[in-house]
């Protein structure tokens, strides 16, 4: 298992996404910097935000996606929830690896997650625009 650290924004993650692919790291982990504790059995990588990367994924991820599933994935991102980082590296390898659109594919586990967090993002979104709305 190898343990990969990034910064914590979402170019950093998707040059995290990128390394994973580039170096063929073996059942990654994606963790914060701040996050990453060595492993007695396993690796670290620590990854530097470059928007080359970042903009390489992105394109790709355009390309098989949806805007509004583009949308989806970032306030999936947005969330901060415990290890969802790993939930956007799957959801991102299982649209990679698919010939169809995965938007809709409730079936699996990650792009429901992914539906789900999105939904309850955009929930708290509109609620505190009603709030500040209101002050």
């Amino acid at each position: 298992m190898v343990m990969v650290g990034y910064d914590g924004t979402f170019e950093g993650l998707l040059s995290a996404v990128f390394e994973i692919y580039e170096y063929k790291l073996s059942e990654p982990s994606i963790v914060q910097s701040l996050n990453l504790n060595g492993s007695l059995f396993g690796q670290t990588h620590e990854v530097i935000t470059n928007r080359d990367k970042c903009n390489r994924v992105y394109k790709k991820l355009k390309d098989k996606l949806t805007p509004n599933g583009l949308s989806q994935l970032y306030k999936t991102f947005l969330s901060e929830q415990k290890d969802i980082e790993n939930v956007i590296f799957r959801y991102i390898a299982y649209t990679l690896a698919s010939k169809a659109s995965v938007e809709n594919n409730f079936s699996n586990a990650d792009v429901l997650l992914v539906q789900q967090t999105s939904r309850k993002v955009h929930r708290e979104k509109h609620r505190m625009e009603a709030f500040v709305r209101f002050q």
